[in-house]
């Protein structure tokens, strides 16, 4: 709400679009653009699949204070920065995403000033994912920030039994564990286990047993029940 407010004080009367001819973003590389007292620059970039960003304006001159913005395929506003260091760079770090195109905008703060900027793409991993494959299944460790949640697909074969534990190790969460199929339908779930697993606390999430319906690729998503940021142990065992 911060950044589509400061987006209406600053910018009321700009008309975004989309424009095919823009150049074109690519994750891992930089462009410079230069902006002028009578134009904004503007880059298109596509994300292919859900990611999280880092988009940085970084400004060639201490005296040119850059600001950026993002819009989707329809023209919504999706993030603003102005100042995201002491130097006034823009950047919006750890941007969620869903595949589709954007464009991002690049102007100076009073819309007047003159200068340079270097603007970069990178995905970004929020969560500080470790994963340790074994021969039946991954351990997986995580940190999960404010108000988000964890993704992890693997594949199966109807027929495999499931075993998945969510462990709090920051003593922080409430974890909550769920299990999605392609298409995004739930198919099962768990808050507070309430199993004999004495090395569980109480809040910790467990699945056991559960039996994959078909062949095919599978989600686990893990939360805290009421957003609260902290670590995780993720465990998965398939018995074949």
């Amino acid at each position: 709400m911060r950044y589509l407010l400061l987006f209406i004080l600053l910018i009321p009367i700009i008309v975004l679009a989309q424009d095919e001819d823009n150049p074109v973003l690519i994750p891992g590389e930089a462009m410079t653009l230069s902006v002028t007292a009578d134009t904004r620059e503007n880059a298109n970039f596509t994300i292919d699949e859900i990611s999280y960003i880092r988009i940085q304006a970084q400004s060639e001159s201490e005296a040119f204070d850059p600001v950026i913005w993002i819009v989707d395929s329809n023209n919504r506003l999706i993030a603003y920065n102005d100042n995201a260091d002491e130097q006034s760079n823009a950047a919006i770090n750890n941007l969620y995403l869903l595949p589709d195109s954007y464009t991002v905008y690049i102007d100076s703060f009073n819309g007047v000033s003159e200068g340079g900027v270097t603007l970069s793409l990178n995905r970004t991993d929020p969560f500080d994912t470790a994963i340790e494959p074994s021969e039946s299944g991954v351990f997986i460790n995580a940190t999960l920030p404010e108000d988000a949640i964890f993704e992890y697909e693997f594949s199966a074969s109807a027929g495999d039994v499931m075993t998945l534990t969510a462990r709090d190790i920051s003593s922080t969460l409430d974890t909550y564990l769920a299990i999605y199929d392609e298409s995004g339908e739930l198919l099962i779930a768990n808050d507070d286990h309430q199993s004999a697993d004495l090395t569980l606390n109480i809040f910790d999430a467990k699945l056991s047993g559960w039996v994959i319906p078909a062949d095919g690729n599978y989600i686990v998503r893990i939360h805290d029940f009421s957003g609260k940021a902290g670590q995780f142990e993720l465990n998965i065992l398939i018995s074949r």
